[in-house]
């Protein structure tokens, strides 16, 4: 769980200012890395194993879902 944390703080965003605001670039790959890192997280989710972190993974799936 923390590869995939620690995988998402190393994502560097590319904003660029757009009139009075500003707009992400590059999002395709944002969203590409968001998936996958969703797929791996479900995987984990559905490990016997899981118990002992099952709060955290779901905590972790809520804030991927919502990105």
């Amino acid at each position: 769980m923390n590869d995939i944390i620690d995988k998402l703080k190393e994502v560097q965003l590319d904003i660029n200012g757009y009139k009075d605001t500003f707009a992400l670039r590059g999002v395709d790959d944002l969203q590409q890395l968001l998936d996958d890192q969703l797929n791996i997280l479900v995987m984990m989710k559905a490990s016997p194993y899981i118990k002992p972190v099952q709060k955290k993974a779901h905590d972790c799936e809520n804030r991927l879902v919502m990105m």
